[in-house]
């Protein structure tokens, strides 16, 4: 097989700094930002901080073999205060709800999470916190929730401004910390999250932690707050790049974050508008977008419905003159052999939204390799599946 020109498999990485395998001399090494702090899975399973600029590996499993994947994310805001303190004031808790703080381990290991303890068999009981928010925008809540046995019933929801909650399941808890989300279209301006327990549920005892609310289409990774809201910055990674003009391939293995929302870019370009090469993947349509764009004028497009598929996926983009195609998975999904001349000074490898964006893509991944050279069908094969 080819060796590519530049290769970024997350594994290593420092303040501001996330290392690619190759090239070995760190001339292809990604500069990295993020202006806060920011959460991970870790290894262990364990719900993380990471500091200031520190690039966020995250892990989908467990154990000594589990290989991470890079996490970027656009901004997000937890507008729930007190995330893992339910006994704190700003918190509603009717009469027959009963709350005892730190009593168990949290999904970050430690003894932070509360017991809630429903008393009134047959009852309503209900556990929530009012935030202003704005109408007609998409908002979604998330909180993590285990039950004491397994078997509670429990409903999550978008409380509206007469201490109802809106839209909510009714999810029956495990015995295991599960994340629950839910996403509603705000209709006022006085909402909020909570937790309720329906008349047709006996006593019972479940255990909570980290409560986010989020102006979204989608749940981000957890944000802690105490007496303020909090703001989670961006994920930015951009590295140096020198391009051969006779063609090259790029390839990206990601899994999307979300099934509906913005467009999100990996590109290589010449630190601006003109020559460019671009993998998009559009989170409104599950389509991954490819286009060459060479002294600011299309050469090639072309665009790929995959479906709300939440797994990791293989895409690539491959060029030279006259000759452009895309592949998704081991198969060429988009080509084209009409006339088209290739961007020549490709300086950049970008993982923003867009060329100069303060924003973020919104992808876990695991590589992200560059050819220099124009690759054969079989080549082509063998990288995308």
């Amino acid at each position: 097989m080819i060796t590519p020109d530049l290769t970024l498999i997350p594994s290593g990485y420092g303040v501001g700094k996330v290392y690619s395998v190759l090239p070995s001399d760190g001339a292809g090494d990604f500069v990295f930002t993020r202006g806060s702090v920011g959460t991970r899975m870790n290894r262990d399973g364990l719900i993380e901080t990471v500091a200031i600029d520190v690039p966020r590996l995250n892990y989908e499993e467990t154990g000594a073999e589990a290989c991470p994947n890079l996490l970027l994310e656009p901004e997000g805001r937890n507008e729930v205060l007190h995330s893992e303190d339910f006994s704190n004031a700003v918190w509603d808790a009717e009469s027959d709800v009963v709350i005892t703080p730190n009593s168990a381990s949290s999904p970050d290991g430690t003894l932070n999470a509360d017991k809630i303890v429903f008393t009134n068999d047959g009852g309503i009981g209900r556990l929530d916190q009012d935030v202003t928010v704005l109408d007609g925008l998409d908002y979604t809540i998330s909180i993590y929730a285990r039950g004491e046995v397994g078997g509670e019933q429990v409903m999550f929801a978008f409380k509206d401004g007469s201490n109802a909650g809106s839209n909510g399941i009714i999810r029956t808890l495990t015995n295991e910390w599960v994340r629950y989300e839910e996403t509603f279209t705000s209709t006022g301006t006085s909402r909020g999250l909570q937790v309720r327990f329906e008349s047709a549920t006996p006593a019972q005892t479940i255990y909570l932690w980290g409560a986010q609310l989020e102006q979204d289409e989608f749940a981000t990774s957890y944000i802690s707050t105490t007496t303020a809201e909090v703001v989670r910055n961006a994920d930015l990674a951009i590295a140096d790049y020198i391009s051969n003009v006779d063609g090259g391939v790029l390839l990206l293995d990601m899994k999307q974050l979300v099934e509906k929302g913005e467009n999100y870019t990996i590109q290589l370009d010449d630190d601006s508008s003109s020559d460019r090469v671009m993998l998009r993947y559009s989170a409104s349509s599950n389509s991954i977008f490819a286009g060459i764009w060479s002294a600011t004028t299309s050469q090639w497009s072309t665009s790929f419905n995959f479906g709300a598929d939440t797994d990791f996926n293989k895409f690539a983009v491959r060029w030279q003159a006259n000759d452009f195609s895309l592949w998704v998975n081991g198969v060429e999904v988009g080509t084209s052999s009409t006339t088209g001349t290739v961007p020549v000074s490709l300086t950049k490898v970008r993982m923003t939204s867009s060329f100069a964006s303060t924003s973020s893509i919104g992808f876990k991944v695991k590589q992200l390799s560059v050819y220099n050279q124009y690759l054969s069908n079989a080549d082509m094969i063998e990288l995308t599946t």
